[in-house]
């Protein structure tokens, strides 16, 4: 019976370790560590948000907003299911690259900068979002810049 037991917890123990949301752990962009505060699920995708240093949402000048999205939602429909994302944060396509976005908008006299690219996390694509603030004037960056932040939102891992 004893064994059992054992066994038991062991295979517990491991099968949680095995199936942890690798979301939820910290990384590190552009020098600053964003911490997981925030999960949203709704339907087949779940929302990860993460703030500098676990900052609380609404109060953060940055925040990075993970996508999980399942595998029953096929890619060429992530555009069209992704089309109030892409409005909120006035996303357009940066060199005719359908899923590497860029934009700027204003809200309550804030103007944030946004930029949003498919990320890979174990094999599995999803989509990942940045957005910033820019003060209170709106600061256009240069298409080098743009492309520069997409290329480090890529680059993030959990694996």
């Amino acid at each position: 019976m004893k064994k059992i037991l054992i066994a038991v917890f062991i295979v517990g123990f491991t099968l949680t370790f095995i199936l942890a949301s690798p979301f939820k752990k910290d990384f590190n962009f552009n020098g600053t560590t964003f911490s997981h505060i925030k999960k949203m699920s709704g339907g087949e995708m779940t929302n990860h948000f993460y703030t500098p240093n676990g900052e609380e949402l609404n109060l953060a000048k940055e925040f990075i907003q993970i996508l999980e999205i399942s595998d029953k939602l096929e890619k060429n429909d992530w555009p069209n299911r992704l089309k109030p994302l892409y409005k909120q944060y006035n996303l357009k396509p940066l060199q005719d690259a359908i899923f590497d976005l860029s934009g700027s908008s204003q809200k309550s006299g804030i103007f944030f900068n946004s930029y949003a690219t498919i990320m890979s996390v174990k094999g599995k694509e999803h989509m990942i979002f940045y957005i910033s603030t820019t003060n209170t004037e709106q600061e256009e960056e240069s298409d080098s810049k743009k492309i520069d932040i997409i290329y480090a939102l890529k680059d993030i891992t959990f694996d």
